[in-house]
């Protein structure tokens, strides 16, 4: 665990005996750019590697539920709280004051873990049905899709960038570079915004596609869709169909024209790439510099010509896309099993 947005707080995984774990505990993110003050509930062991606290139910209780029912409660509590500028010490936190269900004056754990069960069961028969609605059920894996699958690649090492801007100049970078990268049009305070909106607003936070919400501002301030937002502290990257506001340090990945338009799936594979060349990479206070960021190299497949592969890539984006969701119409289907019997 680490001072992480998503991911259930997971920044590494590691080998037994490497840190000291515990079972069905609550991780607090201690600080961080965007991440203080989220809590985490852990079934499997878990251990911290920093900038966290581990917490557990009193006199023994394990119970994952529960667990998941008190991180949503710490997180509503903590997390509009603290900040990297007002970190969430346990000198702090362990006098703050939470609101739960109680039964004779006592938390009422039992209905905190029975809520739980009712908000898992309804998520899984929402989603069966949402997988058939949309037609997601459908997901044969062909000969062809494991042909390709199993394919043996040539690759390529390419600058992440072609250009990018800098005080409203264009900085050059490699004319094979991925992408174009430019700040976003207008950064807009999240805190003074009314999310009531017909636009998405992009935030750096992990979940929902980086949607925080919508809003209606002056269209001279937005990005156009089919970019990447990438939120440079975080180093988050969430592909955008339609045109999009944005907050603070947020950068906007567009394909280099060469390359033609950017669409989804060819955005899964190479945020997928991005993120295999950021793994190795040494976040610090320069690290963020669009200078810095744009000299990184990512490692594409490249056709028999030695060009960058496009079509492979869209190709193989869509086979695992078939292969997560038949994976997850399984399970849907497991748990809906176990449920009815």
């Amino acid at each position: 665990m680490n001072a992480k947005v998503g991911d259930n707080g997971v920044m590494y995984w590691a080998k037994e005996g490497d840190f000291e774990t515990h079972e069905n505990v609550i991780a607090v993110v201690q600080d961080g750019a965007v991440a203080a003050g989220l809590v985490y509930a852990h079934k499997n062991k878990a251990g911290i590697y920093s900038h966290s606290h581990m917490i557990a139910l009193k006199n023994g209780l394990k119970n994952h539920n529960v667990n998941l029912f008190l991180s949503a409660v710490l997180t509503k509590t903590l997390y509009p709280k603290y900040s990297r500028d007002y970190i969430a010490t346990w000198e702090k936190i362990k006098n703050d004051r939470i609101f739960l269900p109680t039964s004779n004056k006592r938390p009422f754990f039992y209905y905190m873990e029975k809520h739980i069960e009712l908000l898992t069961t309804e998520g899984i028969s929402q989603l069966d049905a949402y997988l058939k609605a949309s037609a997601f059920n459908n997901f044969e894996i062909t000969k062809a899709d494991f042909q390709l699958f199993n394919k043996t690649i040539k690759t390529k090492m390419f600058k992440l960038a072609c250009n990018y801007e800098m005080r409203k100049k264009i900085v050059p970078v490699n004319e094979d570079g991925i992408f174009e990268i430019k700040p976003t049009k207008k950064k807009i305070n999240a805190n003074i915004t009314d999310f009531n909106g017909a636009h998405p607003y992009i935030a750096r936070g992990e979940s929902n596609n980086g949607v925080k919400g919508f809003i209606t501002e002056n269209l001279s301030g937005i990005n156009k869709g089919k970019t990447i937002a990438f939120g440079q502290d975080t180093a988050t990257m969430f592909y955008q169909k339609d045109d999009y506001f944005t907050g603070d340090k947020i950068q906007i990945l567009s394909l280099n024209s060469k390359y033609g338009e950017l669409d989804e799936l060819l955005a899964m594979y190479l945020i997928s790439a991005i993120k295999k060349s950021f793994s190795n990479f040494s976040w610090g206070a320069q690290s963020f510099a669009v200078s810095v960021i744009s000299e990184i190299e990512i490692e594409l497949p490249i056709n028999n010509a030695g060009m960058l592969d496009l079509n492979y890539m869209r190709s193989y984006a869509e086979v695992i896309q078939k292969m997560v969701i038949k994976r997850a119409a399984e399970w849907t289907q497991k748990e809906l099993d176990a449920t009815e019997s």
